[in-house]
């Protein structure tokens, strides 16, 4: 089912706020109205507490026009869209408010089909968005998921000489890899775990003892800001080192899980 789409109504006049609560089918496109104002300081107020979908709101009102009230809407609620009330007179100052970001226009007096027929195309709008908002998060998630196979497939593709000057600063920079400027040796020290264990589960103790070696290795080196520690294409431990004061070797062995 659609998600209810909320709309306030903000007008000076009572019987125009009346007029547009009673001309649209509002289950018919599946909205309602949680609030109305009557002015622009308490439509500011109610849309802080209700978070609206879609605002109408008239042209002229006291203190606060409709053009000033959208402009502040838009500066701080972009995807709000907006439904300026104007009267013929006022149409051409209306359609000056374009470039604000206001999504339509209803004349006086008001027309019912046109009505519905605008409240059913900013449906379709802020379903798209929604949409896409949604595609946009969920890719965010697999790319965040991804990071650190990511990183390991570049890594690899280093080691493996398989990228260009250019594509290794830029993809250092994306995966958030530390470049000590300071140095220009890097030393890399590969590890295998032995995998002489004679049973049945010798493949299934041998990724658990992987993944152990590899977890102790990466807190071990967790505070050097220069070593990084990933696995390569065929599961062994690497250990890459862009700092002249560390050991590589001499750690190695220390270790000796």
């Amino acid at each position: 089912m659609k998600d209810i789409l909320k709309v306030i109504i903000v007008d000076d006049e009572y019987l125009i706020r009346n007029l547009i609560k009673l001309k649209v089918n509002w289950e018919e496109v599946n909205m309602e109205v949680v609030g109305e104002a009557g002015n622009a300081e308490q439509g500011l107020e109610l849309l802080e507490k209700l978070k609206p979908d879609i605002i109408f709101t008239d042209i002229c009102m006291p203190s606060i026009n409709g053009i000033e009230f959208s402009r502040r809407i838009m500066e701080k609620y972009p995807r709000i869209k907006i439904i300026i009330v104007t009267g013929y007179d006022d149409f051409e100052y209306a359609r000056s408010s374009i470039k604000l970001g206001i999504s339509d226009f209803i004349l006086k007096p008001i027309n019912s089909s046109e009505l519905m027929k605008t409240l059913t195309k900013l449906r379709s709008i802020i379903s798209s968005e929604k949409n896409h908002e949604k595609e946009y998060n969920q890719l965010r998630i697999h790319v965040k998921e991804s990071f650190t196979i990511l990183r390991d497939k570049f890594l690899n593709e280093l080691l493996l000489e398989q990228l260009t000057y250019e594509e290794i600063i830029s993809k250092f920079d994306y995966f958030m890899i530390n470049i000590n400027s300071n140095c220009n040796t890097f030393q890399i020290a590969l590890l295998e775990v032995d995998n002489s264990l004679k049973d049945g589960k010798k493949e299934e103790n041998e990724i658990l003892m992987s993944m152990q070696c590899f977890n102790i290795i990466k807190n071990f080196f967790m505070e050097d800001n220069y070593v990084i520690v990933f696995l390569d294409n065929w599961r062994r431990i690497s250990i890459l080192s862009n700092s002249e004061k560390i050991d590589l070797l001499g750690s190695c062995k220390l270790l000796k899980i």
